[in-house]
């Protein structure tokens, strides 16, 4: 076993003082990464580009239409369609609440996209 020099001695806190700034700012570089990510992620919905030319007509709208809504999943949107194909088309607001999953806050959520046709 070789004994270490005080030269080696020397630059050990060196090398262990490096690997530490590194994993803190690996650290730091994360944690502001990851916040920027949440900022993204809570950002107010795009209305322009789902609101489109106008309202979604809900008697004629696709399972891909539907999905594009604010707080329609493929689920509900297939859901929508189920009651759409088996009740008939929709009239209005209470129509579309008698679809599970669709509550006064989802339904006041979707009220600027859609629209009920005749």
């Amino acid at each position: 076993m070789q004994k270490s020099s005080p030269e080696n001695k020397s630059r050990r806190p060196w090398a262990l003082w490096a690997v530490t700034a590194a994993l803190l700012a690996g650290v730091l570089g994360w944690y502001v990464l990851d916040g920027r990510a949440h900022e993204a992620r809570s950002q107010p919905l795009d209305t322009a580009s789902i609101a489109g030319a106008g309202p979604l007509d809900i008697n004629t709208a696709t399972a891909d239409e539907l999905d594009g809504l604010p707080g329609i999943g493929p689920a509900l949107a297939q859901r929508i369609i189920d009651r759409r194909e088996t009740a008939g088309p929709f009239r209005n607001e209470e129509d579309l609440l008698a679809v599970e999953g669709i509550g006064p806050v989802t339904y006041e959520d979707l009220a600027p996209y859609i629209g009920f046709s005749s």
